[in-house]
């Protein structure tokens, strides 16, 4: 909006993003490597999801933060497959033990299990602490934990949506099956979080997604006489 303005500005944008769409056409063709700079501003972007609003309102954008997540990711995956990585990124890898993939995993866990209480989507407490997250992982873990426990208390034993949600049980169980996963060395290791963070995180939010569309799609069972 504000480049609008100014046109110097405006066209400084303009030259700057033909910059950046040469550099990309050069890595999908002539199959150069992605420069570590995008990589690395793309995932800072999407660790800051506060800063995602509605230009209208000013009221938080979801929307834009899961496009910036599948935009980073997407990145993070091309990087990858330049240095002959496994591609991690179609399902949830229930067995990685990557320390950032992991903590990943618990922020969407944690991040699910408050939306299925409010029962929509909500600046959760995960979203709140997003950013806090990613620099001292094992502090924040605590404290989002913390905060999440009256909302498992509210989701309860058997869920509050029924078949279309988890109960705070099948949370709980969720957690501990994640952090059993950790190396011992890694579970206390507060260091900053790498991109598998991200790629953690998106991979278990769309699983709990997935397995609540398929609860919602199942049948209704039908009481015995």
């Amino acid at each position: 909006a504000a480049a609008k303005k100014d046109p110097n500005a405006e066209k400084s944008c303009t030259k700057f993003m033909r910059g950046i769409q040469l550099q990309l056409l050069s890595c999908t063709i002539d199959g150069s490597p992605l420069p570590d700079n995008f990589v690395w501003q793309a995932f800072n972007r999407a660790v800051n999801p506060l800063a995602f609003t509605r230009v209208k309102d000013g009221t938080w954008n979801s929307f834009a933060w899961a496009k910036s997540i599948a935009t980073a990711n997407a990145l993070i995956r091309k990087k990858r497959s330049q240095f002959g990585k496994p591609d991690i990124f179609a399902s949830l890898d229930r067995s990685c033990r990557d320390r950032d993939y992991l903590f990943g995993r618990l922020a969407a866990a944690a991040h699910k299990a408050e939306i299925d209480t409010y029962g929509k989507e909500a600046i959760t407490w995960a979203v709140r602490l997003f950013r806090r997250f990613v620099q001292t992982p094992c502090t924040v873990w605590q404290e989002l934990f913390c905060k999440l426990l009256p909302y498992l208390k509210k989701l309860g034993a058997v869920g509050i949506n029924g078949k279309t949600g988890n109960s705070a049980d099948w949370y709980l169980r969720l957690f501990g099956e994640i952090e059993r996963l950790f190396d011992e060395k890694d579970r206390n290791d507060n260091r900053p979080l790498s991109e598998m963070f991200l790629v953690g995180f998106d991979c278990q939010l769309r699983d709990l997604y997935l397995k609540t569309e398929e609860r919602a799609a199942a049948p209704e069972l039908t009481p015995l006489s």
